[in-house]
């Protein structure tokens, strides 16, 4: 790791994956990227870009980014463990406070099946609220 980007708070995520049984489904060097990941993501300034990351960890940003684009791994267990923890969230912030709780889904990264250009509805079953 960088001696410029120390994160404090290194060893909550690696308890939160831990507590969410990711070793069951990962490997110890998957599970070394997405602690790299999650790590950059909650930092300051960070925008997203695989050189940033690289601040992050002990790896060159040539191989965070050939994980990202060439790795072998079912992200399909980490979206879903995502899901679930988000709607658990919302829930329970919801009873908790008793108030209307309002929720913005942002499907930046999601994968299209289609460019947008060619979508009959590109925002389909999406309400939306105009602010002033």
């Amino acid at each position: 790791m960088s001696h410029t980007a120390i994160a404090p708070e290194s060893n909550a995520i690696r308890n939160y994956l831990l507590q969410h049984q990711l070793p069951l489904y990962f490997s110890k060097p998957v599970l070394n990227h997405v602690e790299t990941y999650m790590t950059a993501a909650i930092a300051k300034r960070f925008r997203g870009k695989v050189t940033a990351l690289a601040e992050y960890s002990d790896r060159h940003r040539t191989t965070l980014g050939h994980f990202l684009a060439e790795g072998v791994w079912d992200e399909t267990v980490l979206q879903n463990k995502v899901k679930t923890e988000s709607i658990f969230q919302i829930l329970d912030t919801s009873k908790r406070t008793a108030e209307p709780l309002f929720v913005i889904h942002d499907d930046t990264i999601a994968q299209k099946t289609k460019p947008s250009s060619q979508a009959r509805f590109p925002i389909e079953q999406a309400g939306f609220h105009h602010s002033h």
